[in-house]
């Protein structure tokens, strides 16, 4: 709750015996969300609800050789090596592509996606 101050507190829900109960915010939401019907055809449907313009993507960031690595728990040990020789992170990408093009240097990091495509 807001006050006339400007200042923000949190209060408890009281019961009509006078008791105080925590207040659930989350189930507070859900119990009050409200879907149109233009909304739950549009849903129905199954049309996108949202976009990111431009598209957000995810730039590595990790020291050398501790950048993350999947794979299945089944998997040889010479199957897994196989998996991390052939992995690179966008981090490491963009290192050898920068030791092997000197014309992308100028090119700053965050900046990289929107020039090049990582494959």
């Amino acid at each position: 709750m807001v006050g006339v101050s400007g200042q923000a507190s949190v209060q408890q829900r009281t019961d009509g015996d006078g008791t105080s109960q925590p207040r659930d915010e989350v189930k507070q939401y859900l119990s009050c969300r409200y879907i149109s019907p233009a909304e739950a055809c549009w849903r129905i449907s199954e049309f996108p609800t949202n976009e990111r313009f431009p598209p957000v993507i995810h730039l590595a960031v990790h020291l050398d050789g501790q950048d993350e690595v999947f794979f299945d728990e089944d998997i040889s040990p010479k199957q897994l090596q196989n998996v991390l020789d052939r992995k690179d992170s966008t981090l490491t990408a963009f290192f050898k592509y920068n030791a092997e093009h000197p014309k992308a240097r100028t090119v700053l990091y965050n900046d990289f996606p929107s020039r090049f495509t990582y494959k």
